[in-house]
Order: C-alpha cells, then structure tokens, then sequence
C-alpha cells in the first residue's frame, strides 16, 4: 500500500463534497466499530468558552416525589434534613405523593435531592 502524506489526505478530504464527506466517515465508523458522540442540540461544545445553563435557556428543573413506599419515615427524615422544614410540612408533602419538593433548581441540586430521597428509600423525579 503506498504510504500517504498528511497534506495528501487533507488535501483529499478538502476535496470532497459535504455528503461524500459524511459517506467517509459513516464508513470508517462502521470499519472501526466506532459510535457517534452526541453533541450538544445548540452546536458544537468544543467551539469557544462554555455556556451556562442561563445562557442556552434551559430551565431550571424541579423535583417530583413519586412515592415514599415502605420507607416513609427515613424520606421525611431525608426531606427535612436537606429542606430544612418542621415535620408537619413534611408529612403534609409525603402524604400527597406525587408532589414537588424542590422547585426551579439548578441541575446538580436536582439530582442531589433525588439522589437524597432515593437512598432513604423513596422514588423521585426529575422535571
């Protein structure tokens, strides 16, 4: 096989028409065993400084009970450490499953209070 220069390649592939570019590079993904890596919906992620999430207009996300199930005590518990509510509050949201217990939070406070609800025992959801 003759051995080809990078300028070579470049050169070939500047060449190439947008859809035949593609055609390249679904082929040598297939030939590779290699996957697509998804990119952001709003452009490429490498290009320029990051965006916050202000920035791009995703909302902040709420947080939804689903059920306390067996382990209603240790969720309340749960609840009332990382909320900072009295016990009658909590046992008024646990009682009325499914129901909001954290409002227009950023994203990582979303999963850390699912994350705090799931491991004393309860379902919860991200909205």
């Amino acid at each position: 096989m003759a051995s080809l220069e990078r300028d070579q390649v470049i050169a070939y592939l500047s060449a190439l028409s947008p859809d035949e570019l593609n055609d390249l590079v679904l082929d040598l993904e297939e030939r590779l065993g290699l996957e697509r890596v998804a990119l952001w919906p709003w452009g490429d992620p490498t290009m320029g400084a990051p965006l916050s999430i202000e920035e791009i207009g995703i909302p902040a996300f709420d947080v939804v009970l689903l059920d306390a199930q067996e382990a209603r005590i240790p969720v309340m518990k749960a609840l009332r450490a990382r909320l900072a509510m009295d016990l009658e509050d909590v046992r008024s949201l646990v009682d009325r499953c499914p129901v909001v217990v954290g409002e227009q939070l950023a994203r990582e406070e979303a999963i850390e209070l699912q994350q705090v609800i799931e491991a004393a025992g309860g379902r919860a959801e991200i909205r």
